[in-house]
């Protein structure tokens, strides 16, 4: 039973000491962490930059395309009223009635 108290012991030790050891590591490295968030925080900015930028190409692309979109639909338009008035046209002669 002893032996088994002072193997417990020594583990709980251990364990105490690497999580004393990981409070004074985390001191000590908050310097490094602060100039690791400066660094987060320019290639954020970077990356925020880039996708403003995307997204404003993206927004040109759109709009060249819905321009494009309205003149083929206007030029649909007017091959439709095109086809219906030589339909009617068409029928116009081809009814017997005339």
């Amino acid at each position: 039973m002893m032996k088994f108290y002072s193997m417990n012991s020594s583990c709980y030790e251990s364990s105490s000491m690497l999580s004393k050891g990981q409070i004074s590591q985390s001191n000590t490295s908050r310097k490094p962490s602060i100039e690791g968030e400066v660094v987060e925080k320019e290639k954020y900015e970077r990356t925020k930059s880039y996708l403003e930028v995307e997204l404003s190409d993206i927004r040109e692309q759109y709009l060249q395309m819905s321009l494009k979109y309205a003149e083929v639909q206007a030029q649909r338009e007017e091959l439709v009223m095109k086809l219906k008035g030589v339909k009617s046209i068409k029928m116009w002669f081809s009814n017997p009635s005339n």
